[in-house]
């Protein structure tokens, strides 16, 4: 089953650059953010750890606004992700390009938007508790830096994303109805097999000592 990419804005936008080393928080551990006014989400501290450790999987890039066409890091080349106390943090050496240069500029002018990440989350990852989710474990596929104002990411994919919990709802209701089912269908065939066994035994009985006759007492 392919697992939706999901992307979130980082809850407070921070990012610095010294050089040409840029750095920002994708992920910050117990933030409350609201999503698309319809649910809050927090992401569990280590959330990341085994997807991190992984390094058989997906390649994790560094890009800008999402597009995988605007490179500007990969892990383990020029850039690195990893959590501390606080979340997670990603560095990137930025190259000599004109894209690396732009997002330089911005940053040191204090223009950028903040880190988004783009993650997976398995279907035991979250834990829902009302309208509430907690991210307990996920997946990175990429971090990006955004250029401008990037509200909208914390709206995009709620649609999906409410529809997949409502999902796993209507999936376990499905369930639960087909279980309630098979017991009342198996309830029914153990009383037709009772009924087809009093019946055999009945025609049995009556080859072996004739038709029954029945006797009015009063004779």
């Amino acid at each position: 089953m392919t697992t939706e990419i999901e992307k979130r804005l980082a809850g407070q936008p921070h990012s610095e650059v010294t050089g040409r080393t840029l750095s920002g928080y994708v992920v910050l551990w117990g933030v409350e953010t609201r999503i698309g006014g319809q649910f809050t989400e927090t992401f569990k501290r280590g959330a990341f750890t085994r997807s991190l450790a992984d390094k058989t999987g997906r390649e994790k890039l560094v890009l800008v606004d999402h597009d995988s066409s605007q490179l500007l890091g990969r892990v383990g080349v020029n850039a690195t992700m990893a959590e501390d106390a606080r979340g997670l943090k990603v560095t990137v050496q930025l190259p000599d390009t004109a894209l690396a240069n732009e997002i330089r500029g911005l940053q040191e002018a204090n223009l950028l938007g903040g880190w988004s990440i783009g993650m997976q989350v398995p279907p035991t990852g979250d834990v829902w508790k009302g309208d509430k989710r907690t991210i307990v474990e996920a997946n990175i596929v990429e971090a990006s830096v955004i250029r401008s104002h990037a509200a909208y990411e914390a709206t995009k994919g709620t649609t999906s994303l409410r529809s997949l919990h409502a999902g796993a709802e209507a999936d376990l209701r499905k369930r639960l109805y087909l279980h309630y089912l098979g017991a009342i269908n198996g309830h029914f065939q153990e009383h037709e097999t009772a009924a087809r066994v009093r019946e055999a035994r009945r025609s049995r009985y009556q080859r072996r000592t004739g038709p029954l006759h029945y006797c009015d007492a009063r004779h």
